[in-house]
């Protein structure tokens, strides 16, 4: 929150876009990345309802000089990203090229490019075992740790359609060294 004494002066600076001075610190605030509410709450003060700050910034939101100004300075920094996209790509591309580059630092700018044009996905699979949770504090870690691997290994295996999904609630089971059972 500002100083009063900077608040005063920055309502009496010259305006930018056409806006008066807390309409400009509003386009700031979300330009900045901030909410339409806090924007509005840094732009004109904290001293409403909160119903009523989240009406008015909508409000300020929609009118046509602001959504223009929004508009227009979303363009211009949008116009610096691609810019400084472009400049890195290039840059990336250098080392990729550079005969003289370490290999690490070859195969890292062909990565790095691959992951950009979305040759490379990575992607992230989460198993659900559907193991109920409570039964699991009667099991040591080594034995939870088995029923893991058991798992993993039908999964290399190719086994992972052994539980359709119509199957959901049948118990899958793997020896846990005692004689005893983990149940999911």
């Amino acid at each position: 929150m500002e100083a009063p004494d900077a608040m005063m002066e920055r309502m009496n600076t010259p305006t930018y876009d056409g806006l008066p001075p807390r309409q400009a610190t509003f386009v700031d605030g979300r330009i900045a990345g901030l909410s339409q509410f806090d924007a509005y709450r840094e732009a004109y003060g904290a001293g409403q309802l909160e119903k009523s700050v989240h009406e008015c910034a909508s409000r300020l939101s929609s009118t046509a000089k602001v959504s223009q100004a929004l508009r227009e300075r979303r363009a211009a920094l949008a116009k610096r990203t691609d810019a400084n996209e472009d400049r890195i790509v290039r840059g990336i591309l250098a080392v990729a090229d550079d005969p003289d580059a370490k290999h690490a630092d070859i195969l890292r700018a062909w990565e790095l490019l691959g992951k950009r044009l979305g040759i490379f996905i990575e992607r992230h699979e989460t198993l659900n075992v559907n193991v109920d949770t409570s039964k699991l504090d009667d099991f040591t870690l080594d034995e939870l740790l088995a029923f893991r691997e058991t798992r993993r290994l039908k999964l290399v295996e190719g086994e992972s359609h052994a539980l359709k999904p119509e199957d959901s609630n049948a118990l899958v089971t793997a020896p846990t060294g005692n004689g005893r059972h983990l149940e999911s």
